[in-house]
């Protein structure tokens, strides 16, 4: 998917986000939906909860949605992160994440207590805004969103490394769903 993402953008969003101070834009190649966040895993446990995932969701099929609005984290009285939410009305994707959360929970982790909110972060907020500046970010991307239809078919484990140029994703794995057709 973070490949794909750059298409349901107008190439002048990130140029944008990263032209206003106080903001660090995330590189469109790292966008991405954020199921579960499992920290410091050991590669076979990862595996482990693929397989129980992968099992559960076996009869599952990819799934279409559209890029619906743009959010802003926890609100903004104080962001702190940009995003963009999608279409979940049926919780196709949110079903997704609570497999993920159940599957991980043998293996020690904790089930999330917030609600699941499909979005992708695509910028973060490193210094206070004025709500002016923030109106204006919200209405210059409301503009440049492409609502179209987005094809979800696969789940990716990455790994992210932290680098002074910000994170490097490497896929561990995969989990296709099958293909509607």
């Amino acid at each position: 998917m973070p490949l794909e993402f750059i298409k349901f953008y107008d190439n002048d969003i990130f140029p944008y986000l990263s032209s206003i101070n106080g903001i660090k834009e995330v590189k469109p190649e790292n966008c991405h939906i954020t199921l579960k966040f499992l920290g410091n895993t050991d590669e076979h446990i990862i595996e482990e909860i693929k397989f129980s995932v992968a099992d559960a969701l076996k009869n599952s099929d990819s799934l279409f949605t559209t890029l619906t609005d743009f959010l802003i984290f926890p609100g903004f009285k104080n962001p702190k992160v940009l995003s963009l939410g999608f279409n979940d009305k049926n919780n196709r994707i949110s079903n997704i994440a609570n497999i993920l959360e159940k599957a991980a929970v043998p293996f020690g982790f904790k089930m999330e207590s917030r609600a699941f909110r499909p979005h992708i972060t695509i910028g973060r907020v490193k210094k206070n805004l004025e709500p002016l500046i923030l109106d204006n970010i919200k209405q210059f991307v409301s503009n440049k969103m492409y609502i179209g239809k987005l094809k979800l078919d696969v789940i990716t484990f990455f790994e992210s490394v932290l680098t002074p140029f910000g994170p490097v994703y490497r896929e561990i794995s995969e989990i296709p769903l099958k293909n509607i057709t």
